[in-house]
């Protein structure tokens, strides 16, 4: 099933055929990764802003502490394949990162590095979040490496650039 999820998000571009046999499958499937790649599929082929805000977005920014990385990581991965960068997602992706575990932070950095137009007043904090992550010892490397690509990735937006408004 997840096989076939996979190949008929390859194939179904504008076919709503397609598009209607991945939808009544997701609403019936119990497996998680099938899911989450039936998911995939419809977001990338229907590209609906409803259903990308609901199925993706939701998760990645809730609260709730029932399971909640597993599903985050699914719908950040599948953010970051969409090229979804809004600047108010961004924002709110910035806001969390101290809250969310090792790996949606890792997650989380390879989405933000891809970012060109992180907002302006999200700046500061990310690279804060980010030279801190680098110079912490005791963060897992992987995460420091994600975050140093980051700030490589975007060193004209965060450090070459001034970040807030000069007052003269």
């Amino acid at each position: 099933r997840l096989r076939l999820a996979d190949a008929l998000g390859h194939i179904g571009w504008h076919d709503n055929k397609i598009i209607n046999i991945l939808k009544n499958c997701m609403d019936n499937e119990y497996h998680f990764n099938t899911r989450w790649k039936l998911v995939e599929a419809y977001a990338l082929l229907t590209r609906q802003e409803d259903f990308i805000e609901e199925q993706l977005v939701k998760p990645v920014l809730a609260d709730d502490k029932q399971d909640p990385d597993d599903n985050r990581l699914q719908a950040l991965t599948i953010l970051c394949k969409l090229e979804y960068y809004t600047d108010d997602f961004i924002y709110q992706v910035i806001e969390r990162l101290s809250s969310f575990s090792q790996p949606i932070c890792k997650q989380a950095l390879i989405y933000l590095s891809a970012a060109r137009s992180i907002p302006e007043l999200a700046r500061p904090k990310l690279r804060d979040y980010i030279n801190d992550m680098i110079n912490n010892e005791n963060v897992d490397g992987i995460l420091r490496n994600r975050a140093f690509e980051t700030l490589y990735n975007l060193y004209d937006i965060l450090v070459e650039t001034p970040v807030l408004p000069q007052i003269s």
